[in-house]
C-alpha cells in the first residue's frame, strides 16, 4: 500500500501478518478479530491462532491513531475470506 499514514497499519506477529494479508484474518466494525472459516475446516493451521477470534485487537490510548474503519471495510470486503 502507498498509504503511509498510522491509521492504515496494525503490529501484528510474523503469523497474524500473513493471515490477514491472505485474508484468513481481519478485524471487524468493533475492533474484534475474525478469523476465517477456512482455518476452521482445513485445520492445517497453528491452533492458537483461533484463540484470538471475537478478542478486541489491542488500541493506542489516542483514538486518532486507531486502525482507520474505511480501510478495516475495505479488507473485509476485498480480501477477508469469511467462507
Amino acid at each position: 500500500s502507498q498509504d503511509d499514514r498510522p491509521t492504515n497499519g496494525m503490529s501484528l506477529c510474523r503469523l497474524c501478518h500473513w493471515s490477514f494479508d491472505e485474508g484468513l484474518m481481519g478485524v471487524g466494525k468493533d475492533y474484534e478479530v475474525k478469523i476465517s472459516k477456512r482455518v476452521r475446516i482445513e485445520q492445517n493451521f497453528p491452533g492458537h491462532i483461533l484463540t484470538l477470534s471475537e478478542r478486541k485487537i489491542f488500541t493506542p490510548e489516542e483514538t486518532g491513531f486507531w486502525p482507520d474503519q474505511e480501510n478495516l471495510d475495505w479488507h473485509r470486503n476485498e480480501i477477508f475470506k469469511q467462507t
